[in-house]
């Protein structure tokens, strides 16, 4: 089947102007997109290429374009966790003092053995 498309879908968005779009009847549910103005070949996709997209959109959390990681949610929980990061960076040492590492310090006196020649 061919159609035309006077705008880009979500599986021709990187691509301008208007399209043929030609649906094949394989087993991937193929469909081919040609530009209208120069009949130069631009993509193609099939159900695999569907059900990646789809789940890049739950990825990124773009729900309309599916390009972006500019979500608020995503920004919020990065800034969340780096905030996290750094205040236990800080009690990491905050939390400790000198005493608590004295053993460290503490050195044996080593053994020293007579031989007898």
């Amino acid at each position: 089947e061919v159609s035309v498309i006077a705008k880009p879908n979500l599986e021709s968005r990187d691509h301008e102007g208007a399209m043929w779009r030609v649906d094949f009847a394989d087993d991937e549910n193929s469909s081919a997109y040609v530009s209208l103005d120069t009949a130069r070949f631009l993509v193609m996709r099939g159900d695999t290429w569907r059900t990646w997209d789809f789940f890049w959109m739950l990825h990124n959390m773009d729900y309309i374009n599916r390009k972006s990681f500019n979500h608020p949610l995503i920004i919020f929980v990065a800034f969340g966790a780096l905030w996290l990061s750094g205040t236990g960076f800080y009690l990491l040492f905050k939390s400790f003092s000198r005493a608590d590492f004295r053993w460290l310090r503490r050195r044996r006196k080593p053994i020293v053995t007579r031989s007898t020649a």
